[in-house]
């Protein structure tokens, strides 16, 4: 990802326990810590595996780190995002939504998710890699 947003003139934050900073110069991203991202980012795109870890790794608190009218994308991991404390932030106008993945999945046919402006969900179709 870090490698296709480069043709774009936008400063591109990670947040990566995994990643030297070296690796992550290396890509063009400057490093920092998850609150800090949070706080200073526009759009907020998810990449790390769905683990017991990971599990929430966009709670309530965290979501509000957030600017008013920041975008979050989800390709990851349903379970990545609390979903009861993104449903609440997108109600409210607050933040806006980019869901290819939720937690459940599929959504509950109630879910208010699916009639808001600010929200776009896509069928989740995960990449298959040929032998």
């Amino acid at each position: 990802m870090a490698r296709l947003l480069q043709a774009f003139d936008l400063t591109v934050l990670v947040s990566d326990p995994y990643a030297t900073k070296a690796d992550a110069e290396d890509l063009g991203t400057t490093p920092v810590p998850l609150p800090d991202l949070l706080r200073r980012s526009d759009i907020v795109t998810l990449h790390a595996p769905s683990l017991p870890g990971t599990r929430g790794l966009l709670d309530a608190d965290r979501l509000a780190l957030l600017p008013d009218h920041a975008t979050v994308i989800n390709t990851a991991g349903g379970s990545l995002i609390d979903t009861d404390a993104l449903t609440a932030e997108c109600v409210s106008g607050r933040l806006s939504a980019i869901l290819d993945v939720t937690d459940p999945e599929p959504l509950p046919i109630g879910s208010p998710l699916f009639g808001l402006p600010n929200v776009q969900l896509t069928p989740h179709i995960p990449a298959r890699v040929s032998p």
